[in-house]
């Protein structure tokens, strides 16, 4: 239903959206209904991105050449 909504609504051209945030529900269902391409519940308080963040940065940074990264 909800991610249906936000499914029809995405524009061809979208960008990837990454969802961060150390509560895992809110990122979580973002994802679900659509809202996000990727969700990571890393806390970059306590240390750096972890390998999965990482690889999802590069791979967005490679999609879009020139874009500044980091």
């Amino acid at each position: 239903m909800i991610n249906t909504f936000y499914a029809e609504r995405r524009r061809p051209d979208a960008v990837p959206v990454f969802g961060l945030d150390i509560a895992a529900p809110a990122v979580h269902y973002a994802q679900q209904v659509g809202l996000l391409d990727a969700a990571f519940t890393d806390d970059l308080e306590q240390a750096p991105p972890g390998p999965r963040q990482n690889r999802a940065i590069r791979r967005a940074a490679e999609r879009r050449p020139g874009a500044p990264c980091g």
